[in-house]
């Protein structure tokens, strides 16, 4: 299934998220994914997050995906602890449900997730699941197919270097090494 046969799929079964962790396109991706380290797996989560919070508009919303990808990077370097972190994730969250536009909260979404691979990698492909979304979204299905592609390629292509070049922090959180 192209991505946009899987894309009007999900519209026509009701969904609002409109990728799964199990969507084809993915695959490569979660491949990669499960192959890498845990630290790179972390920054390039937090770059991508960090992009993603200077594309939100809304400057209240914008704050909010910022103070989280900031707080979270603070947390991986073990300069806080986790309930601070999960706090600013949470509000990430929640300016989600609050954000009228669905590109906006799609894009809310993603950074939450994305600041969560620091509690695990788990979350790692949570990013794209809604970031891609947020691209449908605001590009439109018929437009979505070579975006969605392109940006799959850039998210295989930073996970690359970043395992190559992942100690941009001096320090890690000790549950981290």
């Amino acid at each position: 299934m192209d991505i946009t046969q899987e894309v009007q799929n999900s519209l026509r079964h009701g969904r609002s998220i409109l990728f799964t962790k199990n969507s084809e396109c993915l695959q490569p991706l979660s491949i990669l994914l499960s192959v890498s380290d845990r630290k790179p797996i972390i920054v390039w989560a937090l770059d991508l997050a960090k992009d993603t919070a200077d594309l939100i508009a809304d400057p209240q919303f914008a704050y909010t995906a910022k103070r989280a990808v900031e707080e979270c990077r603070l947390w991986a370097q073990g300069k806080i602890k986790m309930p601070q972190a999960r706090k600013a994730i949470v509000a990430c969250h929640s300016a989600a449900k609050k954000a009228s536009d669905p590109a906006t909260a799609s894009f809310l979404h993603a950074i939450g997730q994305a600041c969560s691979t620091v509690h695990t990698v788990k979350h790692g492909l949570g990013f794209p699941v809604y970031d891609l979304t947020a691209i449908v979204y605001r590009f439109g299905v018929e437009n979505c197919g070579e975006k969605v592609a392109e940006r799959i390629a850039q998210y295989m292509e930073r996970l690359l270097y970043r395992r190559d070049h992942f100690d941009e922090f001096n320090e890690w959180a000790s549950f981290i090494k």
